[in-house]
């Protein structure tokens, strides 16, 4: 198996819906529905890629963020938002717009690619 991803996202079809594009890039792909899962999630594996959306249950996409930054800095980032700006995205952190269709979904397709090029 390839880099292993974490997506963090309340919303099932979207989770489905990335899980079903990014599919042949061979990635070991988690889940978790909201922060507190995914921080638990990151205690117990090993993650390369970080996939959160803005919004999230106990928590945002931006507060996960501050904390994988701090414990896990090696961590590449992508958050996912229709509400933030691209002035709003932390640095070092890739921004994806949504709705995720289209172009979204290639443009996610080629982040996911570069990050796990990064990485080897």
């Amino acid at each position: 198996m390839g880099a292993k991803m974490l997506i963090v996202c309340s919303i099932e079809l979207l989770v489905k819906s990335i899980r079903r594009q990014l599919e042949p890039l061979n990635l070991e792909i988690l889940t978790a529905c909201h922060m507190d899962e995914a921080l638990e999630l990151l205690k117990s594996q090993h993650i390369d890629l970080l996939l959160t959306d803005n919004k999230l249950r106990y928590g945002s996409g931006p507060e996960l963020i501050e904390q994988v930054r701090k414990k896990y800095p090696q961590i590449k980032i992508i958050i996912m938002s229709s509400l933030l700006e691209q002035n709003e995205i932390p640095p070092g952190v890739e921004f994806l717009p949504k709705p995720w269709v289209g172009d979204s979904c290639n443009q996610l397709i080629e982040q996911v690619k570069a990050i796990i090029k990064e990485a080897q």
